[in-house]
């Protein structure tokens, strides 16, 4: 009998798993942020949106235009600077 075979998937060392989020997408109150609830982080996670990426590369000595930059290759639709996507 053959013995079942264990796949193993590894996770790039600083891989980061990004949701973009647009401006319309939370909501402020009193000087707080309200993140999206369950179903609305669903909705954002559907591939047609553009916001989520898996095995997004970081590392610890990334300064924050180097971070930027990196965003920007990942989701090159979105605008960081507004919060816009582009093809919306």
């Amino acid at each position: 009998m053959e013995q079942p075979v264990d796949v193993v998937v590894k996770k790039h060392k600083g891989s980061r798993t990004v949701i973009l989020l647009k401006n319309d997408d939370y909501r402020r109150q009193n000087e707080k942020v309200y993140l999206p609830t369950t179903i609305e982080m669903a909705q954002i996670k559907k591939p047609n949106r553009g916001q989520y990426k898996k095995n997004v590369q970081f590392s610890k000595n990334m300064d924050e235009d180097m971070v930027k930059c990196q965003l920007q290759e990942a989701f090159p639709t979105f605008d960081l600077e507004n919060g816009r996507c582009g093809n919306f």
